[in-house]
């Protein structure tokens, strides 16, 4: 669902988050007869519908990568992982965590605002 705000004049249509738009992108663009898999990223500031609550703005950024049509998933999920891994080192942020346990994988990077915001 988009959020839709209303301006002098119109009204005007804001990105909740992209994955849809990147999935429609895909299709609407005959990407799928390109040789798989294809490989997409995204960035920018999204913007949430629901109230704002404590920690949870209306507008955030988000960074993103889609990998569609691709069939060995372990290797593509390894990939993603290894290009944040080296997006937060590349960025001197050294307040990310990574845990790996049998049944889950999580990177969680924490006050990445303060650790990067002297590389911006």
């Amino acid at each position: 669902m988009l959020f839709e705000a209303l301006r002098l004049g119109g009204d005007v249509s804001l990105r909740p988050e992209a994955t849809a738009s990147v999935c429609r992108a895909y299709i609407e663009h005959g990407m799928q007869s390109l040789p798989a898999p294809v490989k997409l990223y995204y960035m920018g500031p999204m913007f949430r519908r629901e109230r704002p609550q404590k920690g949870r703005y209306r507008q955030f950024y988000q960074i993103g990568a889609e990998v569609l049509g691709g069939s060995d998933a372990p290797a593509i999920d390894a990939e993603v992982i290894e290009m944040v891994m080296m997006f937060l080192t590349g960025w001197n942020c050294r307040a990310f965590s990574w845990t790996s346990t049998p049944s889950e994988t999580e990177i969680a990077a924490r006050n990445t605002s303060s650790c990067c915001a002297q590389n911006s």
